[in-house]
This record gives structure tokens, C-alpha cells and sequence, in this order.
């Protein structure tokens, strides 16, 4: 195909992909995930002149970027949360622009075509998107970085900026800065002056993120034993010998079985046929693999969505099973044999995803809770029984669990003593004016319980009446 002709089909491509997304988003909006939520009222409380609230019961960990960027869209006030959402609908379409590319650059239009396929059928990707989660336009930073690094070969400039943003967003980045910083010094080239300045580049988002903490909890360290903390209360770490095995089912389960065997099968086609071509996709492969794995050893949480980067390299791999006989000239034979298995591959996958129906009607099923979930918190906190006891001094609000204490604050603009979570070991019997109480049993399931929250939580006190009800949530009261 004409070089001319590829280029406009693919701006066609993409403009089309960006519609599509726009409109989807209009027609269906969601609502940002539980760090999301936290980063807008982290923005809104420096705004005010506050500190921000990082060492609240269970609060994520703070991620300075996210944070920069809740600040920017305040001036949307309560639209802020679904402009966050469509920002990170933005950066999938990013990530499957990267992963085209990464595929075209490496191998062939129609190996990145294929992979970028397999990455929109892989519901869980849109899904992190459609929730608002930081690892989306984390995603998209890095693939950018590789996809223009292996453009042009120690380019610097546009890669450090991508990848320090990455860094200001999950600190798996800090370690792709500094084996970018050594591949640049091992320039023949590179000189002193220009290592140093390189170093200061790597370093940059660390230090930003240390800096932040140190100024807001006196602990420079506090994101690390913040989070360590929270790990090791809800036990989701992974003993060292069940790393591999967890790095297994966590790859199979985000591009599901005939995905992971089909990449299986590009990855030893790729080595094997074209291994100087294969080189960029497999070192996003294997620093995504190597992050996930010292994300584990260093007893932080192993979260299927801290594998996602890895995940899109082996996409790329999987594009290579499916339309690799369009990557290679020779083997004319085999060329034929390709296209014809590659057919069973794409038949498999499409049987394997229409199976899947009942996944995908449960995913349709949690957007569809959780968003009418928020539509009928927010109505129960702006109800007037309830803002006329506000008005009136009575609070704080408490919530079952802390699942949802970001989500009152960022409706009602409450500071950190005006919501209460009553899973909170710090909780006393008879503090709050207000409950917040959970209906119905997903609400129940999803949002007020969480490991050892006793039921407890979900009784409300003697001498406390409802003054607010909606379909998801109560309010109740007592005279203050």
C-alpha cells in the first residue's frame, strides 16, 4: 500500500475511534473509581488552602500527576468527575493508537492493525478506562515513549517527558527512567555533563513525589508505608514463590486464554522469524513483566492492572500470531499456511468472545450499579431533610466503610472531620449525627462491606430515624 494512502486511512481510523468515544461517553457517562475520586478532593482541598488529606483511614496512595490534573479541571466544578473520565477515555484511544503503532513500526501495518483489534476486544482495558483508573494514561505515556524511542534511537527530549510523566503517575515508571538514563549514557557519544543531566531527569519524578509527601505528612517515605500498611490489612500481597504463578493468571486473565496463547505463539514466531524486529515489543514486554514482579517482592499489592503495559506488549505479540505472514518476505509457503491458521485464530477469538456474553452483561451490570449508585448518593445528600440538618450543625456524616467517604466529600465539599467512615478502627459508638446506610444487597455487597467490616456497620443507632431514602441509600438522623 502507498505510504500516502496508509497514512490517511489510518487518520481516518483514529478520527473515527475518537467519535465513537466521545459519543459513547455521551450516551453513557460514568463515574470515576474510589483513587480518582480521592485525587479531585485532594485538588479541591489544596485549592481551598488545605492540606491535602493523604493520611485519612484508608485513603489510596497520592499521585502527584493525578493530582495536577484534578486541580485543572476544578474550574468544571461538579463536572470535574465525568471530565476525568472522559480524559482517561481519551488515553485508551491513545493506548490503542501506541499499540498500532508499536505493531506497524516493528513488524507490519496489519500486525499492528490486529493488535490494536485484540486490545479494544479486551473488556477489561475500556473498563479500567470507563472508571477513571490512573494505569490508563499511565498505559498510553509509556507505550508513547517506546513507540517514539523506536523511531528515532536515543531521541531524549518528548521520551523523558513522557516517561517522567509516567513516573508522577505509578512509580514503576522510576525504574524505566533510570534504564532509559543508563541506555543513553552508554552512547559511545554521550558525554559527562550530559549523563548528569540525564540523571536529574530520571530522578525528577521520585524526588517531585518524595518532596510531596514530606511537605504534607513529614514522612518521605509515606506513599511506600502508607501503602505497605494497607496491603497487609486487606492481605493482598503474594509470597515470593507465587509470584510467577500470579503473573500467569493475572496475564490471562486481562487478555484472556486464546489472547495469552496466541501471544505465546507470536512471541517464539517473532524470536524465531524476525528477532532484530521483535526487540522494542519485547522490552516493553519484559520491563512490564519485571516491574509487576518487583511490585510483588517488595510486598505491595499484585493487582491484575499493574500488569497492563506488559499486557499490551504481548497484545503486539498476539497481532504477530495473527498477521505476522504480512511482516516477512521469504517462506512463501509458510506465508500461506500463516494466513490460513491465523483465520482459526481470529474464529477462536471471536467464538471465545461471544461466549463470553455473561461477562460482558455483568460488566454492563456493574457500570450500570455503580452509576446509578452515585446518581442516588448524590440525591440523598442534596435531599432537603438532609442539607437543612447540615445547615442546621449537625454531622459529621458516617458511612459503612471507606469505600465511599470520597465520594460524600466530593458531593458535599466536606473536609476529612466531616465524614466518618464507621469501619474506621478510630470510630466511636455515637459519633455522627448523620448515617449514611446502605441499600439494598449489591449496594451492601460493593460498597459497605470489605473484609472484616463487621454488619455492624450497617444497623443504625437507637434513637436514629430515616429522613432520606432513595433506591441505593438511607439517611438516617437523631436530634442534634
Amino acid at each position: 500500500m502507498h505510504p500516502g494512502t496508509l497514512r490517511k486511512l489510518e487518520y481516518i481510523g483514529l478520527a473515527a475511534l475518537v467519535v465513537v468515544t466521545v459519543v459513547g461517553f455521551a450516551l453513557w457517562p460514568s463515574y470515576p473509581n474510589y483513587d480518582s475520586v480521592y485525587s479531585l478532593v485532594w485538588g479541591s482541598e489544596l485549592l481551598s488552602g488545605n492540606e491535602p488529606s493523604f493520611e485519612a483511614f484508608r485513603a489510596p496512595t497520592q499521585h502527584p500527576l493525578a493530582i495536577a490534573v484534578a486541580i485543572l479541571l476544578w474550574p468544571l466544578g461538579g463536572a470535574a468527575d465525568h471530565a476525568l473520565v472522559l480524559l482517561t477515555l481519551l488515553s485508551f484511544v491513545a493506548v490503542v493508537a501506541a499499540v498500532y503503532r508499536l505493531g506497524r513500526d516493528a513488524f507490519a501495518p496489519l500486525v499492528g492493525l490486529a493488535a490494536a483489534l485484540i486490545m479494544i476486544s479486551r473488556f477489561d482495558f475500556p473498563y479500567l478506562a470507563v472508571r477513571a483508573y490512573i494505569d490508563v494514561p499511565f498505559m498510553a505515556l509509556v507505550l508513547w515513549a517506546a513507540v517514539l524511542e523506536y523511531a528515532r534511537p536515543r531521541r531524549g527530549g518528548v521520551v523523558w517527558v513522557l516517561l517522567g510523566a509516567a513516573g508522577l503517575l505509578r512509580p514503576e515508571a522510576w525504574a524505566l527512567l533510570g534504564l532509559y538514563w543508563l541506555w543513553l549514557s552508554l552512547d559511545p557519544a554521550a558525554d559527562w555533563p550530559s549523563r548528569i543531566r540525564w540523571a536529574v531527569f530520571a530522578a525528577a519524578p521520585a524526588l517531585v513525589w518524595v518532596a510531596i509527601d514530606l511537605i504534607f505528612t513529614g514522612d518521605p517515605l509515606y506513599s511506600q508505608h502508607a501503602t505497605s500498611e494497607t496491603v497487609s490489612s486487606l492481605d493482598r500481597g503474594e509470597d515470593l514463590a507465587d509470584l510467577p504463578g500470579a503473573l500467569v493468571t493475572s496475564m490471562t486473565e486481562l487478555v484472556k486464554p486464546p489472547v495469552f496463547l496466541a501471544g505465546l505463539a507470536g512471541i517464539a514466531l517473532a524470536v524465531a522469524l524476525v528477532p532484530r524486529r521483535a526487540l522494542m515489543p519485547g522490552i516493553v514486554l519484559v520491563t512490564g513483566i519485571g516491574t509487576f514482579l518487583a511490585i510483588g517482592a517488595a510486598g505491595f499489592a499484585v493487582i491484575d492492572r499493574y500488569l497492563i503495559v506488559a499486557a499490551a506488549a504481548f497484545c503486539v505479540f498476539a497481532g504477530f500470531a495473527v498477521a505476522g505472514f504480512a511482516a516477512i518476505e521469504r517462506f512463501r509457503g509458510l506465508r500461506t499456511a500463516w494466513a490460513v491458521g491465523a483465520a482459526v485464530i481470529v474464529v477462536a477469538v471471536v467464538a471465545f468472545t461471544f461466549t463470553r456474553t455473561l461477562a460482558l452483561d455483568e460488566l454492563n451490570a456493574d457500570l450500570n450499579f455503580r452509576n446509578d449508585a452515585n446518581a442516588s448518593l448524590e440525591r440523598v445528600l442534596t435531599s432537603h431533610a438532609f442539607t437543612s440538618r447540615r445547615d442546621a450543625g449537625c454531622g459529621p456524616v458516617t458511612t459503612p466503610t471507606h469505600k465511599i467517604v470520597p465520594d460524600v466529600r466530593w458531593i458535599l465539599d466536606a473536609d476529612p472531620d466531616e465524614v466518618i467512615s464507621r469501619s474506621d478502627p478510630e470510630f466511636a459508638e455515637g459519633d455522627g449525627d448523620l448515617v449514611l446506610i446502605a441499600e439494598g444487597r449489591r449496594t451492601l455487597d460493593k460498597q459497605a462491606f470489605d473484609g472484616d467490616t463487621p454488619a455492624t456497620t450497617q444497623v443504625p443507632p437507637v434513637g436514629f430515624g430515616p429522613i432520606a431514602r432513595d433506591d441505593y441509600y438511607s439517611v438516617w438522623a437523631r436530634e442534634c
